[in-house]
């Protein structure tokens, strides 16, 4: 069994490529009267149980065209509605060289065929799609596809990252380890000194993180004098921890910028488009100039303070931009508690009637995944504003029920 490196080279007919043992076939079918349940005679149709459907999609050179999806819509399991619907189609730049993605399918498995749709009116051109597929471990493949930005062929970026990852496995265990003999030592954590306490950022590197749905970081998120920073919120993104939580008890600091905007994502899974189709948001912003009504340390769309009487509106308990605010965030089975600088908002409790009612009427509603997941990532958002975190720590709970 071979596990291969799959490469798009995207620059409009449906290809179906089979790869057996080495064998490369390529059929190509056309349907001149399609529809949006058209099907072809030979190339199957995307389904979402197809192996696709789970991997990882990067982007490793050339920029994604605004006008068209993002890389979910390569993998989604469904055909465009219409004729000629960019948002539900990948492009690169229009006038550029187009661009390659790796598909990281998560394990070594057998790639029996490799399907691409395209559907557009009688007046488009004619696009290109150069698919490869090839062992990993091969050093064969087109000579224009083996670097590029990167400066790097695909096999070298597979063993760097192969490299990296083997490094942060092994700093885990050494953690652990430490953390282990000094609980059976001193009684305590072994980073904070409180009992059953993680930290989740070191203030030195950013081990222990990840962009949403990739195994990198964009260079948006910086550390900076100890702080973790979202530095550019044009190439930052949804930064991850590597470990999924249950029920914990979540504390850290956050300065944000003047009319700034972030959040606090937990139980966020990799099925959903984004971490806010999947998790909860703990709204994080500059409450007298950001834009958006949801304020800071509502659960978004979902839940806000009851009014305060010396202003009649919403308690506020948060400092002005540029300042430290502290954020507690509890999330149990039995209740979630929602506290900024010391002041609690409100409680509710994950999937009770109350909660689904307002799911319901809410935009969240329409996400089949939204709360569905008693386990995931917590993230923390990075697209909205400049912000910086710190005393990021974290103790895991056990459920009473």
């Amino acid at each position: 069994m071979k596990s291969f490196a799959l490469l798009m080279a995207i620059a409009s007919i449906c290809v179906f490529t089979v790869i057996a043992h080495g064998e490369v076939k390529i059929i190509s079918e056309r349907n001149e009267n399609g529809t949006s349940s058209f099907k072809f005679k030979n190339v199957p149709s995307p389904r979402k149980g197809d192996a696709a459907k789970d991997a990882k999609f990067r982007i490793l050179d050339g920029e994604r065209d605004p006008n068209g999806g993002d890389l979910e819509t390569l993998h989604d399991g469904k055909l465009p509605g219409e004729d000629d619907q960019p948002s539900a189609n990948f492009f690169f730049n229009a006038g550029t060289e187009g661009g390659r993605i790796q598909v990281d399918l998560g394990s070594a498995i057998e790639i029996r065929q490799i399907n691409s749709y395209s559907w557009h009116g009688e007046t488009r051109g004619p696009q290109v799609y150069k698919l490869y597929g090839r062992d990993a471990s091969s050093a064969e493949g087109p000579g224009e596809l083996k670097k590029g930005s990167t400066g790097k062929t695909i096999q070298e970026l597979g063993e760097e990252w192969k490299k990296g990852h083997q490094q942060r496995l092994a700093a885990a265990k050494a953690v652990d380890s430490l953390e282990n003999e000094k609980l059976g030592t001193q009684g305590g954590d072994a980073v904070t000194g409180d009992r059953g306490w993680k930290v989740l950022f070191n203030g030195k590197n950013l081990d222990g993180w990840h962009n949403f749905r990739t195994n990198t970081i964009r260079p948006g998120w910086q550390v900076k004098e100890g702080l973790l920073v979202c530095a550019d919120p044009h190439n930052a993104g949804d930064l991850c921890t590597e470990d999924q939580y249950d029920w914990f008890e979540l504390e850290l600091d956050y300065n944000i910028s003047e009319g700034g905007n972030s959040g606090i994502i937990y139980h966020a899974s990799d099925k959903g488009r984004a971490v806010w189709a999947t998790g909860p948001e703990v709204q994080l912003e500059d409450n007298a100039k950001a834009a958006d009504p949801q304020r800071c340390g509502w659960l978004y769309g979902l839940y806000q303070p009851p009014d305060d009487p010396a202003t009649g509106k919403p308690l506020d308990a948060t400092k002005p931009a540029g300042e430290w605010n502290h954020v507690r965030l509890l999330v149990t089975p039995e209740k979630c508690e929602h506290e900024i600088n010391g002041v609690k908002y409100f409680e509710y409790v994950l999937n009770s009637d109350d909660f689904k009612e307002r799911v319901a009427k809410s935009k969240f509603g329409k996400m089949p995944l939204f709360a569905k997941f008693d386990k995931g990532y917590i993230a923390l958002q990075g697209d909205h504003g400049q912000v910086s975190f710190r005393n990021i720590k974290i103790r895991s709970i056990e459920a009473k029920r």
